[in-house]
């Protein structure tokens, strides 16, 4: 099978394009927010006791969001390339693929959490101002 190495490796703009098809899209209200935000939460549930201070815990969602973010960028890239090969190679069987479940690995998490709090306080403080989060909710 040949394959078209300019139709799979998508230009910059195009990736960019792939968010409007996840399910939260730019342009989507809270509803959808919300949808995907019970993901994180539950991934939060699990981080529970295991994150000490305040600020650690808004790393911590900060980055269940971008795993979440990841996961879905990955599936509708699958997607996009599926379709665009189904245009190419019309007798193509590809197998159906289910949406991807977010489920980060426990182990993984758990280290995560273990480096944030080793942390002092102040080292959290300046991770905070300079990745924009406001003074306010760096402080513990």
């Amino acid at each position: 099978m040949d394959i078209n190495l300019e139709t799979i490796l998508l230009e910059n703009e195009e990736l960019k394009f792939l968010s409007e098809f996840t399910p939260y899209a730019e342009g989507s209200g809270l509803a959808d927010f919300m949808d995907e935000a019970k993901h994180v939460a539950a991934y939060m549930e699990r981080l529970a006791g295991k994150v000490r201070a305040p600020q650690a815990k808004l790393l911590a969602m900060m980055r269940g969001f971008y795993l979440l973010g990841v996961l879905r960028g990955g599936a509708e890239y699958r997607s996009e390339v599926i379709s665009k090969l189904e245009v190419e190679i019309p007798d193509l069987s590809v197998q159906k693929h289910e949406d991807p479940v977010f489920d980060p690995d426990d182990e993984c998490a758990a280290d995560f959490a273990w480096d944030i709090n080793q942390l002092a306080e102040q080292e959290l403080e300046q991770v905070c101002k300079k990745i924009g989060l406001p003074a306010a909710l760096c402080m513990p």
